[in-house]
């Protein structure tokens, strides 16, 4: 099994970014291992790129580097998506699904698993991913997103998409600091570019190693059809119960009914 520790954060209720990395359990640990000396170097209670940005220091900045030299180590892939919640409420109400389904996390969850199905020798691995987040962040939300996604998997196909969601404490889980690291680059990236796709993501240091992995950047046009295909997909494996179809009609003197 394998372990992906991600960062969310939303900017301005607009957009929620997903950040993360992928590695197995033995990496992650001698990851952690390193990652906790490199902290006591510097001197620091743990890793916090918003605080290393915003204190103007280039030292700071410069000693931050080495830790992404960590990640650059240890790590098998990246994972990427942001979501546009206004995009989202509007093709959920579009479609007539219910207000539940705007949760921009159910999203997020079944376009990892797609892209992850789809990308997996691109990557190297076909292994289930275990989803690890912040226990401080919006744990709620991510709880329930899970719940909503899984509801619509047949059960032949649940194997492959691991564990429910875990809870971390980011303070004392160094793998969630390196999730913090990516999660503050992509968000700027996206401020900048209004998507996550295009070029590389402009880290703050020279990329010594390019990390595989995948982003999906999921506005008006990319959601529609993808929520209108998981919608027929559950239909046909459920039979629609509870689904009421509603549908509209003109007669030949142009009135609506």
């Amino acid at each position: 099994m394998l372990q992906a520790y991600v960062d969310d954060s939303m900017e301005a209720g607009k957009v929620l970014v997903f950040a993360g990395f992928i590695s197995s359990p033995e990496n992650w640990r001698e990851f952690s291992s390193e990652w906790m000396q490199a902290l006591r170097l510097a001197r620091w209670q743990s890793f916090k790129m918003s605080e290393i940005a915003g204190s103007g220091s280039k030292d700071r900045l410069e000693r931050a580097g080495y830790f992404y030299r960590l990640i650059e180590e240890h790590v098998a892939a990246l994972v990427t998506v942001a979501v546009d919640i206004e995009a989202l409420r509007l093709v959920v109400c579009e479609l007539g699904l219910p207000e539940e389904y705007a949760n921009p996390y159910a999203v997020i969850y079944r376009v990892i698993l797609d892209y992850t199905a789809q990308s997996q020798h691109e990557i190297g691995f076909c292994d289930p991913v275990d989803f690890i987040f912040d226990m401080h962040g919006s744990r709620q939300e991510v709880a329930e997103g899970f719940r909503l996604m899984m509801q619509h998997i047949p059960d032949e196909e649940r194997a492959r998409f691991g564990e429910p969601p875990r809870f971390e404490n980011d303070n004392v889980c160094m793998p969630l600091q390196a999730a913090d690291l990516l999660a503050w680059h992509v968000r700027k990236h996206w401020l900048k570019h209004g998507t996550i796709l295009g070029p590389p993501f402009e880290m703050s240091w020279p990329a010594r190693r390019a990390i595989d992995g995948f982003r999906a950047n999921l506005d008006y046009d990319e959601l529609k059809p993808n929520l209108q295909n998981w919608l027929i997909a559950f239909l046909r494996q459920f039979g629609a119960p509870g689904v009421a179809i509603s549908i509209s009609f003109t007669d030949l003197k142009g009135q609506k009914f």
